[in-house]
């Protein structure tokens, strides 16, 4: 097994690159992921997330930095009540557009809810 450890990645061109471009890991490597609470409308920590854009009490639309290729993305979404009792709560996300996708949060019921703790993943060409 083999070690690489380098301070700075460079490209081809000798210029340096901030995020490593390894084209056998793009389409295995998060494109975007989120986590943010529903109920104070805040982004708690994020990657290739602009902002997030409030439709109603369970209902968030998440804008990406960078647009993804196509809509036939794969999102990965869960929602918790809390991080001690994370039952109750689901999340359901679609993509809306290259630029943004659509996250809602019910309970085990389906009764629309806002949740503290909301993640998403968004894994694109």
């Amino acid at each position: 097994m083999s070690t690489i450890k380098v301070s700075t990645l460079l490209a081809a061109d000798g210029s340096t690159t901030t995020e490593p471009s390894i084209p056998a890991l793009d389409q295995r490597m998060a494109k975007a992921w989120v986590c943010f609470s529903e109920v104070s409308g805040s982004i708690l920590d994020s990657y290739g997330v602009s902002s997030l854009t409030d439709v109603d009490v369970n209902n968030t639309k998440i804008n990406f930095t960078t647009a993804f290729l196509n809509t036939s993305y794969c999102l990965v979404a869960n929602a918790a009540n809390s991080a001690s009792n994370p039952a109750e709560h689901n999340a359901s996300v679609i993509p809306v557009s290259t630029t943004q996708c659509q996250v809602e949060m019910y309970t085990s019921n389906t009764v629309a809810v806002a949740s503290p703790y909301v993640a998403v993943v968004a894994f694109a060409n």
